[in-house]
C-alpha cells in the first residue's frame, strides 16, 4: 500500500461521514476530486498519509482508523499519531469482539432500565455509555435516527446522529438483531 491509497482511503472517510450527500459505498475512493487534493499537497504533508500505508500496512485497517478516527473526532492527518493508533486499537478491538459487545450493552441496558426510550439511548451513548454499534442496532428496530437528524431539537447532536447514519454503511446489524431478542 503507498500514500496515496491511504490518503484516498481517509478523505473518502471524511466525506463520507460529514456529507449526507456522499456515499463512500457508492462512489468509491476514487474520485477527481480527491485526486486533485492529493496533486496539491505538499510533501510535508505527504508524510502522514506514508507514516499511516506503513504502519497499518492495508487499505482495510486504514478503513478501520479512519473511522475510529471519526468517532473520537481526531484527524488522522493532523492529530498526535498515538492518538490515532489508539482510537485504531479499540476500533479494531471492539470490531472484532462486537458480539460480546453488543451482549454487554444489552446487559448494561437490561440492567439500568429497559423502558429507555431510544432518545435516552443516544444521550448515553453521546455520552460513551453505548458503543455505536448498539445504538445502530435498536435503530434497525425504532427507526429513530433519520427523524432525529431531521428534528431541530436534535441539532446539538447533528454530528454524532450523522456518523452513526453513515456508520451504518460498515456495520451489518441484521446480523446481530437475535442480540435484542434475548
Amino acid at each position: 500500500m503507498n500514500s496515496y491509497t491511504a490518503f484516498k482511503i481517509v478523505k473518502s472517510v471524511h466525506l463520507h461521514f460529514t456529507s449526507m450527500g456522499y456515499s463512500m459505498i457508492k462512489y468509491g475512493t476514487n474520485s477527481s476530486t480527491i485526486a486533485n487534493m492529493y496533486a496539491k499537497t505538499t510533501p510535508n504533508k505527504r508524510y502522514r498519509y506514508e507514516w499511516l500505508a506503513d504502519k497499518l500496512t492495508t487499505p482495510q485497517n486504514v478503513l478501520y482508523a479512519s473511522i475510529a478516527c471519526v468517532f473520537a473526532d481526531i484527524s488522522p492527518q493532523f492529530d498526535d499519531k498515538e492518538l490515532v493508533m489508539d482510537a485504531y486499537l479499540k476500533f479494531k478491538g471492539r470490531r472484532e469482539a462486537i458480539g460480546h459487545t453488543l451482549l454487554d450493552d444489552a446487559k448494561k441496558h437490561e440492567f439500568l432500565n429497559s423502558d429507555f426510550t431510544f432518545d435516552q439511548i443516544f444521550v448515553k451513548f453521546v455520552g460513551g455509555f453505548y458503543s455505536p454499534e448498539y445504538v445502530i442496532l435498536l435503530d434497525e428496530k425504532e427507526n429513530r435516527l433519520q427523524s432525529m437528524y431531521e428534528d431541530k431539537n436534535f441539532a446539538w447532536a447533528h454530528s454524532n446522529i450523522l456518523k452513526l447514519i453513515k456508520y451504518k454503511d460498515f456495520f451489518n446489524s441484521k446480523k446481530y438483531l437475535h442480540i435484542l431478542e434475548q
